[in-house]
């Protein structure tokens, strides 16, 4: 891919909104970022740790909770990021990222991005940090809606408890009618 098309597809994504012209055209330079993926290839599996980030150029990506498209967790669209966690932190995969659709990726490794000027990874990391800010703000408010539901959830399990004990005393075999 040309520089200047790389550029154009950087200009639309939100990560480097705070990236000048300049920086995304370091970046754009950067040779071997660009990958094409076909429909079903694997780009992460679950469990490697590979400390590579993504971002979707083109086509659609899945986060998958297998190794195929069948267990499909969510779907990426352009502009997306995924797989910054491990290049952040050396940790193993949690799920696998398939391309639902022929896809183009901006791939960044982490050995790139450590010969990276100094300035453009302050500004990678004050995007992780939003980012992260972001998906924390996002999971307390799931974990909220969650224990609100199950509160909704515990509260109608004892309701249907008192009726099955109220239904149970009034059934009540008396002593007498008992058989021996």
């Amino acid at each position: 891919m040309k520089t200047a098309d790389l550029v154009d597809h950087l200009n639309r994504i939100s990560f480097f909104d705070d990236f000048t012209e300049k920086e995304k055209q370091a970046l754009a330079q950067i040779t071997g970022t660009v990958q094409n993926v076909a429909r079903g290839e694997c780009v992460i599996r679950k469990g490697t740790t590979d400390p590579t980030m993504y971002f979707v150029l083109e086509g659609t990506i899945v986060i998958s909770a297998g190794e195929d498209l069948d267990h499909e967790i969510t779907e990426l669209h352009v502009g997306a990021l995924f797989g910054d966690v491990p290049f952040v932190k050396a940790v193993p995969r949690v799920t696998s990222v398939l391309a639902k659709t022929d896809a183009t990726l901006l791939r960044y490794h982490k050995d790139q991005m450590d010969q990276m000027d100094p300035l453009l990874i302050g500004k990678f990391k004050d995007q992780f940090l939003k980012l992260f800010v972001i998906r924390l703000d996002m999971l307390k408010s799931t974990i909220s809606q969650n224990r609100v539901d199950f509160e909704k959830f515990f509260d109608s399990f004892q309701n249907i408890f008192k009726e099955i004990e109220v239904i149970n005393q009034d059934t009540v075999v008396p002593e007498d009618d008992k058989q021996e």
